[in-house]
């Protein structure tokens, strides 16, 4: 029994004098720690209060966290009166209220900072990545839209496939050309393509920028990042963007005007009454023609046409496919110059083939005298009067006649003579035609 109250004697002794040592240290650095004292409960104070406003259901755990708070400071506050410093001077570390939420729970926000820089950054370096081609896609683009604008009305600058095309010299537009054309040789080994597009077919693509301002066919310019198998693509005009092979492969099909072999329709044939058909139903005049040319593929179909009633009113049209149905999608082609330009803006996947090579729009028709040739005919006994001509109709330095008989009579005039041919068909006059120029104005010739 004596044994324990002198271990208890002891015990008390210790703890007196660790209390004298605690409060004569903390004594000591009353005055420095004072103002943070202050701060910190005043953040403790703060921190409680939003608590039980933001929910009263967390009071229990609440307490808790104050309580380690307050056992934390308690021990801050020793381990700084026991810190030794290697500059006397230097303010000592305290923990704040929170770093002690973060010992506790941990910081969830600068995880999810980290996160979100980690990718930003993962962007950037993706940028980078394609930064350096930027430059020269860019700069080849400036150079062959302005060469497309300075141009444009000087020759027949197209889209073929998707790519930029002269349809006067029948060559694409691709680096070679645009360096004859003064673009830097140091572009020589570009491997990308030069595209002629709307930009509003770009629009679909996520991943591409398109200015609202560009509703023309616009050139742009594209390069193939194999590793990746990604498609860069810009115009001049700010217009850019990464698109994959599918959607590169889906935006030119756009384009594509292979829709079969384009054909001469018989005149015979159901499809030929058909297109008729529909030419009178959207004429709203049930009418006869005179048929020059019906050419078709398996989505579109070119007409050159005249009432009969007046030969010399020859109109030319475009029409589509769709399901057996045809319809009219260009009834003015004969009021307009460079025809392939104009229908290849408005109707970019048609095949050039479908055309004829003349432009109806360079001949006035109703300046044409058909008298000459009738008295060519009857001197040279071809015919005995005008009453013998079913059908004529002439342009340039040509005139073709049909008598009732079937006969057949083409007229060429050569300094002021006429040299007259009697070819046994539409073909063979047609080849005739072509064959002395090849836009010869042949719709001058009945097709029958």
């Amino acid at each position: 029994m004596r044994k324990q109250k002198i271990k208890f004697y002891i015990l008390s002794a210790i703890v007196i004098s660790i209390s004298c040592l605690f409060f004569a240290c903390k004594n000591v650095d009353n005055n420095d720690n004072v103002n943070k004292s202050k701060s910190d409960e005043s953040i403790v104070n703060d921190t409680k209060n939003n608590n039980v406003q933001n929910n009263d259901n967390n009071n229990n755990n609440i307490e808790v966290i104050e309580n380690s708070n307050v056992n934390i400071e308690n021990n801050t506050e020793n381990i700084n009166n026991n810190e030794i410093t290697e500059n006397s001077g230097d303010k000592k570390h305290k923990f704040s209220l929170q770093d002690t939420i973060i010992s506790i729970f941990g910081n969830s926000s600068k995880n999810e900072y980290t996160s979100n820089e980690s990718e930003e950054q993962t962007n950037n370096e993706n940028s980078d990545e394609y930064s350096k081609y930027w430059s020269e896609i860019c700069d080849i683009a400036s150079f062959a839209n302005n060469y497309y604008n300075n141009n444009y009305s000087k020759t027949r600058l197209v889209t073929k496939n998707g790519r930029f095309y002269n349809k006067a010299s029948e060559e694409y537009v691709d680096i070679n050309y645009l360096i004859e054309k003064g673009l830097d040789s140091k572009y020589a080994d570009f491997s990308g393509e030069i595209l002629l597009l709307n930009p509003k077919d770009l629009g679909e693509f996520q991943n591409v920028s398109v200015k609202n301002s560009q509703n023309n066919l616009t050139v742009f310019v594209t390069m193939n990042i194999q590793s990746d198998d990604k498609y860069l693509i810009a115009s001049s005009k700010n217009s850019k963007g990464v698109m994959t092979s599918d959607e590169y492969n889906k935006l030119l099909y756009k384009y594509y005007q292979n829709h079969g072999t384009p054909l001469d329709v018989n005149p015979y044939s159901e499809k030929y009454q058909d297109i008729l058909g529909f030419i009178k139903l959207y004429d709203g005049a049930y009418t006869d023609y005179f048929v020059r040319s019906m050419k078709i593929d398996e989505k579109y179909a070119c007409v050159v046409l005249s009432p009969t009633s007046n030969v010399n009113d020859i109109r030319e049209y475009i029409l589509i496919n769709e399901d057996n149905f045809w319809e009219v999608l260009l009834n003015d082609l004969h009021k307009v110059s460079r025809v392939a330009v104009y229908v290849n803006e408005k109707i970019p996947d048609l095949n050039f083939e479908l055309l004829p090579k003349y432009e109806i729009n360079d001949y006035n028709l109703n300046t044409y005298d058909p008298n000459d040739a009738y008295y060519a005919l009857v001197k040279n006994g071809y015919i005995n009067g005008t009453t013998d001509i079913v059908y004529i109709c002439g342009a340039g330095k040509y005139y073709y006649a049909i008598d009732y008989k079937k006969n057949r009579y083409l007229l060429k005039n050569e300094k002021g003579y006429w040299n007259i041919q009697i070819p046994q068909s539409y073909r063979e006059a047609y080849e005739i035609m072509v064959s002395d120029d090849s836009f010869a104005p042949t719709f001058i010739l009945l097709n029958e």
